[in-house]
């Protein structure tokens, strides 16, 4: 009897063990899943491939870093973030640090291309990268707004 109690006592202790082991752990694990959510919303969806790639390169790379340094912590402040919170979240960040622009306006964007068309620093068909570089905009929305600026002659 006194054996099957003992047995019984090391049953319970390794079934503690494990289920302790499996919490300090789940973080990590976790981590990895809020880390590949992160990737994918923001490089393999339509809403995330329209955002400035560099930037999403160092979001992503401060994320990771979060998930090593602090496992739990990205979990409890990211862990039930969708597709549409992480693109969210690059917007605020990239509002907030002046990288995104959204109320360029187009009479802006064709008095600047006039002036550069004037100053003959460029081709006005490699414009695109002086738009993106002048109003920080992301290489779709400055190819747009040139194309309607060629138009509008």
């Amino acid at each position: 009897m006194g054996k099957i109690r003992l047995i019984m006592k090391n049953v319970k202790l390794f079934d503690t063990f494990i289920k302790v082991n499996e919490a300090m752990n789940k973080p990590n694990t976790m981590a990895k899943d809020v880390f590949r959510d992160a990737t994918d919303a923001l490089t393999k969806t339509m809403g995330g491939r329209k955002l400035d790639k560099k930037y999403v390169k160092d979001y992503l790379k401060s994320i990771e870093q979060m998930a090593r340094k602090n496992p739990g912590q990205l979990v409890k402040d990211y862990g039930d973030f969708d597709i549409n919170d992480w693109i969210e979240d690059v917007q605020y960040n990239l509002q907030n640090e002046g990288k995104l622009n959204e109320k360029v306006s187009e009479k802006e964007v064709f008095a600047y291309l006039r002036d550069l068309r004037d100053s003959g620093k460029t081709n006005m068909f490699g414009a695109g990268e002086y738009l993106e570089k002048a109003f920080n905009l992301d290489k779709r929305t400055a190819r747009e707004l040139l194309t309607k600026w060629m138009k509008s002659f």
